[in-house]
């Protein structure tokens, strides 16, 4: 009888690490750091171009700008002046020397490749995290950010799924977080702040069977939100902008991920005629 019921008791804790093993399961569909290629701008632009091309996981970027720097891979440590007096953005936070820097007139595309569209249609849910820079209150500068996710391919910009803008509150003045609402209107989140000149860790999780998405920004965060337009379980692409003239910001550690629904192990499964098993005399 002690022998049965050691194996009863092992096959149930194979189960259960089983369960939770697949619990936290998950799939990175895209995920780049920005590291390569490598900038050699010496100011906060290169001379040439340095776009981003393939990331870490996923498709290649898709690049939309109207002059060469709009969009670029860039490194410089805080405070380089190049002749000026005034200081540019901070070093790249998360895991490298570089960040993706967009101004007005650029535009960085994430697509999302056709099997893990697939993917997401048999999923509950998707999280995507970064981290967000907006500069304002220098040489002139100010900050408004865009990150939209799309039911329509890289550039073609229909269908939006969730729409967020990052807007400063003035000239160096910490400001707001606006999604785009259900009737298509811009909305304030209540009680978060899109602080300037600093690195912020963003995380957007997009509920599929609620049909609704959250946001969390330095340690606040919103649930509940509905969004304008495409499905939010057919996300194509992920948009990466900057709303006005004159507007720079940057993003690193882009990740899209999908989490796996929670299923047993067909191998532990085997485990199972363990838990009936009598002994024979």
């Amino acid at each position: 009888m002690s022998t049965i019921r050691k194996l009863s008791a092992a096959a149930i804790l194979a189960l259960t690490w089983a369960w939770v093993a697949s619990s936290f399961a998950q799939t990175v569909v895209f995920k780049d750091v920005f590291e390569s290629p490598t900038s050699s701008a010496t100011f906060w632009q290169e001379t040439g171009d340095n776009d981003p091309t393939a990331p870490l996981v996923g498709p290649n970027w898709v690049v939309q700008e109207t002059q060469p720097h709009y969009v670029q891979e860039v490194r410089h440590p805080q405070n380089l002046t190049n002749g000026f007096s005034y200081p540019s953005f901070a070093p790249a936070s998360g895991s490298g020397d570089q960040y993706l820097h967009v101004m007005i007139g650029g535009e960085a595309w994430a697509p999302i490749a056709t099997a893990d569209q697939a993917l997401m249609q048999g999923a509950t849910a998707l999280d995507l995290t970064t981290k967000i820079f907006g500069l304002s209150g220098h040489d002139g500068w100010s900050t408004s950010l865009r990150l939209a996710a799309f039911d329509s391919a890289a550039t073609v910009g229909t269908n939006p799924a969730f729409d967020l803008r990052f807007l400063d509150g003035g000239y160096g003045v910490d400001g707001i977080v606006q999604y785009i609402n259900s009737v298509g209107q811009p909305q304030t989140i209540p009680g978060m702040t899109f602080r300037v000149n600093t690195w912020q860790d963003l995380t957007v999780q997009a509920d599929f069977v609620t049909d609704t998405f959250s946001v969390a920004l330095n340690g606040v965060r919103v649930s509940g939100l509905s969004w304008f337009g495409g499905d939010l379980s057919k996300i194509q692409s992920v948009e990466l902008t900057a709303l006005n003239s004159f507007f720079r910001g940057g993003f690193d550690d882009f990740t899209i991920v999908v989490p796996e629904p929670a299923v047993v192990s067909l191998v532990t499964l085997g485990s199972l005629p363990l838990l009936f098993r009598r002994r024979r005399p």
